[in-house]
């Protein structure tokens, strides 16, 4: 048996215990979303802050994060 022969049957079998087309779906189509202002500052700003800092420290400071 291969990997892709692994990965089909590891994704048949998450797509019939999960409603998986409804929940990840949208992940299929996300270079063709309109952005925000706000989803580019998480993507560049807040994502550099949980690569560097613990992720407790982070969530506890985004309001102080997104402030700025």
């Amino acid at each position: 048996m291969d990997l892709k022969e692994v990965f089909s049957l590891i994704e048949a079998n998450i797509r019939s215990k999960a409603k998986f087309p409804e929940q990840f779906d949208h992940f299929k189509t996300y270079e063709t979303r309109i952005l925000k202002d706000s989803d580019y500052f998480d993507m560049i700003i807040v994502i550099v802050f949980y690569s560097g800092f613990k992720a407790e420290t982070v969530t506890n400071k985004l309001d102080i994060i997104r402030n700025h």
